[in-house]
């Protein structure tokens, strides 16, 4: 919904979408799922420029506070949460456990997310989003 009340269309095909906290833009993925590639992107909400951020997608996407780094769970060997800087480039891992659905505190340093381990009930866990161990339970 614009100023004047009117509303109008941002993103016609995309999923896994995260505001920046500034609301200036806006990331998602998008994609074929009968290829199976999905890409991650990044919208300027003021004019609609897209650009490409990384073809190494996944889910469960959140914008860190300073608007730095996206922050997502990704599928491979195990499930982990990784990061890619907000104008593109290689991801980097932040958490290699089987993890998802990350979210950042408010100062920017700790990710909050579910920690799933064989034999065992999920977990809420903590740990630094600079990488690393978990931190707490």
């Amino acid at each position: 919904v614009e100023a004047s009340g009117n509303t109008r269309e941002i993103l016609k095909s995309g999923d896994s979408e995260a505001v920046s906290p500034d609301g200036s833009f806006m990331v998602y993925r998008k994609g074929s799922a009968e290829s199976g590639d999905y890409y991650f992107y990044r919208m300027n909400l003021s004019d609609g420029e897209e650009r490409l951020l990384t073809k190494k997608s996944g889910v469960w996407t959140t914008v860190s506070p300073d608007g730095k780094w996206v922050v997502y769970t990704r599928y491979g060997e195990l499930t982990g949460i990784w990061k890619v800087s907000v104008e593109g480039g290689e991801p980097l891992p932040v958490l290699n456990e089987n993890a998802t659905s990350p979210a950042i505190s408010p100062d920017g340093k700790i990710i909050a997310f579910i920690w799933r381990r064989a034999g065992h009930p999920n977990q809420i866990a903590l740990a630094s989003l600079n990488g690393g161990e978990i931190i707490k339970t």
